[in-house]
């Protein structure tokens, strides 16, 4: 019975040693839980928060009036009118700050409207002209007929 006694002297009684795993093991989940709860809430709280450019939406509409203005080129009485509007919201969209890259686009689209828009006016103007012109008109009928 010596031999049974001394052999279990040497283990370690198995009462003490699951006090102490069990002990340890929470302590290692309760520190990973709390790095996984961190981690989790930086992500969370960080990963949507990029900044956000406000958007003059005048600057849009503006823009989106050059295109129809650029789109009507060949009919100035509608085109110069929207190319004047698209300026006009440029304008407005200013409001103290500097013009962002929709109020440019606007811009530019609404001065080439403008210049287009005074071009063709003067295009059909002169082509009016030339039409009550009969020698123009016998030129033009003439090469309308080769075409036949």
């Amino acid at each position: 019975m010596d031999d049974y006694h001394n052999s279990n002297q040497n283990q370690p009684e198995s009462s003490d040693n699951s006090w102490q795993s069990d002990n340890s093991q929470p302590q290692n989940n309760d520190q990973n839980n709390n790095q996984n709860d961190y981690q989790n809430n930086y992500q969370n709280n960080y990963q949507y928060e990029a900044p956000q450019k406000e958007t003059n939406r005048l600057a849009v509409a503006s823009m989106i009036v050059g295109i129809f203005a650029m789109l009507t080129c060949c009919i100035p009485f509608i085109q110069f009118p929207l190319a004047v509007v698209t300026i006009v919201l440029v304008i407005l969209s200013k409001k103290g700050k500097p013009f962002n890259g929709f109020a440019v686009a606007g811009l530019v689209l609404g001065i080439l409207a403008v210049i287009i828009s005074i071009g063709m006016t003067i295009y059909w103007g002169v082509l009016i002209s030339l039409m009550k012109d009969p020698e123009f008109m016998s030129i033009y009928n003439s090469l309308l007929e080769s075409y036949h």
